[in-house]
């Protein structure tokens, strides 16, 4: 809240330069009303920017947290049917290999199978696995039921074409939610260098136009009183 209460402060000084009219009459152009305005404006504008990219970052990981939470389920499935429908033993082994992978489990191919074959336990993982891996490994058990002669479903999601599909699904989430996370980042370096880092950012031209508001009217003016307690800080980025 930092952010808006810097802006909540600088609208307030603005204003309250406003009402000096002509009293109000810097050298310096970054601290005359006509830059402060614009200023204000800019301000406003990069957190509403970084608001609406955070929504958005939000949204996409979300539903990729919401569609990657049942993979390891949709794998044990896919391995359950391949298994019936009469793959070879080594077929079977390296499909749960890559379901050994994707739940990123430390554990023993027949610990593995008796998952695969039951109910997926679920417990403490003890790899924490990127959702980039997580696709990786799941398309790879994919591809090895594509190049299974005999896997066969009628279950739409079991299908071949809904296995492609969700292997799609899962890359393009990941592009999506690295875009946002790049339109976020981006966003906040703006608002940083508007309202911190650069000389001309409010909290520096901000701190400058109260100096300038104490010089001219003197400490214990009216119009300091006004101003003084309107603080600008900086928090750390």
């Amino acid at each position: 809240m930092t952010h808006v209460k810097n802006v909540a402060a600088f609208e307030g000084f603005v204003g309250s330069c406003t009402g000096y009219g002509d009293k109000y009459n810097p050298g310096l152009p970054k601290l005359q009303l006509d830059a402060l305005n614009v200023l204000l404006d800019n301000a406003r504008e990069t957190l509403t920017s970084v608001r609406e990219k955070r929504t958005e970052y939000d949204r996409v990981t979300n539903n990729r947290e919401i569609l990657f939470r049942d993979l390891p389920r949709l794998a044990a499935s896919v391995i359950l049917t391949l298994d019936a429908s009469g793959a070879k033993a080594e077929t079977l082994h390296d499909a749960r290999r890559y379901f050994h992978l994707l739940k990123g489990k430390r554990a023993r191919v027949k610990a593995l199978q008796a998952d695969t074959e039951g109910e997926v336990k679920t417990g403490p993982r003890v790899a924490q696995l990127s959702f980039a891996s997580q696709a990786d490994h799941f398309a790879r058990l994919v591809q090895l039921v594509i190049a299974s002669p005999t896997y066969t479903a009628n279950e739409p999601e079991l299908s071949v074409p809904g296995l492609k599909a969700m292997v799609k699904k899962l890359y393009s989430l990941n592009s999506e939610v690295a875009t946002a996370k790049v339109a976020l980042s981006n966003a906040l370096i703006a608002r940083n260098q508007v309202l911190y880092t650069t000389n001309d950012s409010i909290y520096k031209v901000g701190r400058a136009a109260r100096k300038y508001v104490r010089a001219i009217f003197g400490p214990n003016s009216e119009q300091f009183n006004q101003v003084k307690s309107l603080v600008f800080t900086k928090p750390q980025l």
